[in-house]
C-alpha cells in the first residue's frame, strides 16, 4: 500500500518527491469532494496545471465533471491506467456521499490495497484511507453553526486521522474557533478506542508498503501521533522518524 496524505497547505513539493520517487506517469484526479461549481472550477484547472505543467507529469485525467458520475467501466479504466490517484480536498461528507454512490469509493480501496496505485490527497482526500476520519461538517463554516465530528472512511488504515491539525477553523460564533483541528481531535478520540494521527498543514504521511515517513513543504510542519494503548505518552509530536515508523508497523494491517 502506498498512500500520501497531505494536511495542507503547500502541496507542491510534496507531490513532486511522490512522483519522482514512483515514476508517475499518468495522475487521475477525483474532484468528488468539490461541493460547489465554483470550488470544482478553482480547484480542477489547478490541480491538472500542478501536475501537468509544474510537476511534468506526461498524463493527467479527471474522473468526472461536477455532479456527473462516472461510469463502472471508466472507473476501472482510469484508475488501471494511472499511476497515482489524487483526491482533492472540499467537504469530506460530500466526498463520502459521491464515491459511495458511483462506486469510486470501493474501487480506490481495492487498487490502492492491492498496491497498483499510489493514493494521494490533501484535506478531505488526506483522511480518506482511514478507518475514522475528523471532519468539520459546514459547506461555510463562518456561516453556519457546526461541531467536529468522526465519520466513516475507506478503512485502508486501522485509525483515525485529522487534517489541518495546526488550523484553528472559522466559526460564527466567535471568529476563529477556538480550539485547533488538533487539540478537538485528541481531546476526542478517546471515545474511538483507535490509534490517532493529527496531519498539520505543509506535512504529509507518506506511506510505502512497511515503511512510514513524513514529508514536508515546511520544516516546522508536524505529524502527531496517539496510541491508546501508551496514553501517558499521548498525543506525541513526531521529532524522531523511528516513532512514526514504530506506529506504523504497530497497526494491526488486513
Amino acid at each position: 500500500m502506498r498512500v500520501v496524505s497531505i494536511g495542507g497547505g503547500n502541496k507542491a513539493p510534496i507531490l513532486e518527491e511522490a512522483v519522482q520517487r514512483h515514476e508517475v506517469q499518468k495522475v487521475l484526479i477525483v474532484p468528488s469532494a468539490c461541493s460547489t461549481p465554483q470550488s470544482y472550477a478553482r480547484k480542477v484547472p489547478a490541480t491538472m496545471q500542478l501536475f501537468s505543467e509544474q510537476l511534468g507529469v506526461p498524463e493527467v485525467s479527471i474522473l468526472h465533471h461536477f455532479n456527473q458520475a462516472p461510469t463502472p467501466t471508466q472507473i476501472e479504466h482510469e484508475i488501471a491506467t494511472s499511476g497515482l490517484i489524487y483526491v482533492i480536498g472540499g467537504h469530506t461528507p460530500t466526498l463520502l456521499k459521491n464515491i459511495a454512490a458511483h462506486g469510486t469509493g470501493q474501487a480506490i480501496r481495492r487498487a490502492t490495497k492491492d498496491n497498483q496505485v499510489v493514493l494521494a490527497g490533501a484535506s478531505a482526500g488526506a483522511v480518506l484511507p482511514f478507518q475514522k476520519a475528523m471532519i468539520n461538517p459546514a459547506t461555510q463554516p463562518a456561516k453556519q453553526a457546526w461541531e467536529y465530528q468522526f465519520v466513516d472512511g475507506l478503512a485502508l488504515i486501522p485509525a483515525a486521522a485529522t487534517a489541518h491539525a495546526n488550523q484553528q477553523d472559522p466559526h460564527p460564533d466567535n471568529g476563529p474557533n477556538k480550539l485547533a483541528r488538533g487539540n478537538w481531535f485528541f481531546q476526542n478520540l478517546g471515545e474511538l478506542a483507535l490509534p490517532g494521527i493529527a496531519i498539520d498543514n505543509h506535512a504529509a504521511l507518506v506511506i510505502d508498503g512497511h515503511t512510514a515517513t513524513i514529508s514536508r513543504s515546511d520544516p516546522d510542519a508536524q505529524i502527531h501521533l496517539w496510541n491508546p494503548a501508551n496514553v501517558e505518552n499521548n498525543p506525541l509530536t513526531l521529532a524522531d522518524p523511528e516513532n512514526l515508523l514504530a506506529f506504523w508497523q504497530s497497526l494491526p494491517l488486513k
